[in-house]
């Protein structure tokens, strides 16, 4: 038979037993929440750092783009240019000529 001092000692084998395992299905549940969090938490960061970037890489292409615009602009002025004075410049000596005959 046991004794009262056995029963105490199952008692508290039992107990601890049973602590050890709900503390190990509270870490199971506190891991897996865990784990859902952090996956939320992933996502939004995950967002929120790409719309950073997208912000970043379009001012930098919008730059880029700026001065590739500008320069193609001011490229197209000058050319633009050097044909109206060679145009002008026809045409003086064009009517020049026409000047030149008559006298």
């Amino acid at each position: 038979m046991l004794e009262q001092q056995d029963y105490e000692q199952l008692g508290g084998m039992i107990q601890t037993i049973v602590a050890g395992t709900l503390e190990q299905k509270l870490d199971e549940k506190l891991d897996e929440k865990l784990d859902q969090k952090l996956l939320v938490f992933k996502k939004e960061f995950t967002k929120e750092l790409k719309e950073g970037l997208k912000i970043e890489l379009r001012e930098e292409l919008n730059k880029d783009l700026s001065k590739t615009l500008g320069k193609q602009v001011d490229d197209s002025i000058a050319r633009n240019n050097e044909v109206i004075f060679e145009r002008i410049d026809d045409s003086i000596t064009k009517n020049n000529e026409v000047i030149f005959k008559r006298i």
